[in-house]
């Protein structure tokens, strides 16, 4: 039986005049991102590149393995390897070094997320952000219009962290913030503390095939742990404070002109009816942060519908307060922004130029 040899790579020549061969991903097994995906072999000037990106020109002429082989008099005996890399986002990069701009996504506004991605993939690690400046803001800008205005709801958990890693890799810091808030409201845990959402109809760990922004994961969950623990202090002061013997009808009671015993009475009732219903919905007792392993949306949504009823006085204890003190723990733009992360984006941004 003969052996299935396997296809050629597909060759790519950008400057007909180039000295070096790119050959870009790598098929099968081992990559499982580019499985679909032939490599291709790119036709390049090693210099355009050395000249757009240090990282590159101490690739290629910094005595590497990579390096120029003293005998190479053309492109083919000067190979490259680069099997990690994603084709498609390559060959847009090499169009924008070697000046060919008519080809997509160079000739429009518009770019998909996936490719967005994938570019900014590669402008970090070879420090190329600068040379999308021409596309960057006109991209940036679709990009967040396409998702703050989504009809059918947030993307998917996929989605999301492609755009957190554009926006870091862009400098977009409205858009990093704002993509993780609703990371930190829609991602639950599982028994060892990783962040989880869904993708495609199925619970996968965050950043489990993309990129994650340096620290991210930690600070999403910090900031989770956080609104769930002001979200369980709403119950957990107004409950201590009403076991309280000191306390005498004083502050929860709406009707501070009662007498004492119809005050005890209203508290006594909406104590009560407190505790039931937060034990009928499986927070009773009131569970440590850690414990919750629900999404932050679910949380709060749940805690919103504990029925507190006061046969004394309706509406005691401040429903209306209450709600609004719930859904003020959603409000991801009050949690602090570290000065590091500030800084980052002010230098990506200058460098992309959506500033």
């Amino acid at each position: 039986m003969a052996e299935l040899v396997p296809p050629e790579p597909l060759r790519q020549v950008i400057d007909p005049d180039g000295d070096l061969n790119l050959k870009v991903g790598k098929a099968g097994e081992g990559n499982p991102r580019h499985a679909h995906k032939l490599p291709v072999v790119f036709v390049v000037c090693s210099r355009a590149l050395a000249r757009a990106s240090r990282v590159w020109k101490t690739l290629l002429f910094g005595g590497f393995a990579e390096s120029k082989p003293h005998r190479a008099s053309s492109a083919s005996g000067w190979v490259v390897e680069l099997p990690d890399d994603d084709p498609q986002a390559m060959a847009t990069i090499l169009n924008i070094i070697h000046c060919r701009f008519e080809f997509p996504p160079l000739n429009t506004s518009i770019i998909s997320l996936e490719s967005f991605y994938e570019l900014a993939v590669l402008t970090d690690k070879y420090n190329l952000a600068h040379i999308l400046r021409p596309w960057a803001p006109a991209w940036i800008k679709a990009t967040k219009d396409k998702y703050e205005s989504a009809i059918y709801g947030l993307p998917n958990a996929l989605d999301l962290e492609r755009l957190s890693w554009i926006a870091w890799e862009m400098g977009d810091q409205d858009l990093y913030e704002k993509v993780s808030g609703d990371l930190i409201l829609h991602c639950s845990v599982d028994g060892d503390g990783n962040l989880l959402n869904y993708t495609n109809y199925h619970m996968v760990t965050l950043y489990r095939s993309t990129l994650e922004p340096p620290g991210q994961h930690d600070h999403l969950k910090k900031a989770r742990l956080c609104i769930i623990e002001n979200a369980l202090a709403v119950y957990g002061k107004v409950i201590n404070m009403l076991l309280d013997k000191s306390h005498r009808g004083r502050i929860t009671c709406i009707r501070n002109y009662c007498d004492s015993s119809r005050a005890t009475e209203c508290e006594s009732s909406t104590l009560g009816t407190m505790i039931r219903s937060l034990a009928f919905t499986g927070y009773w007792p009131l569970p440590g942060t850690t414990d919750i392993r629900v999404n932050v949306k679910t949380l709060l949504s749940d805690l919103k519908a504990i029925k507190i009823v006061s046969p004394v006085h309706p509406n005691c204890l401040g429903v209306i307060e209450r709600d609004a003190k719930i859904s003020s723990c959603a409000d991801t733009r009050l949690l602090p922004v570290l000065p590091s992360l500030v800084t980052r984006m002010a230098e990506q941004a200058e460098k992309s130029g959506i500033n």
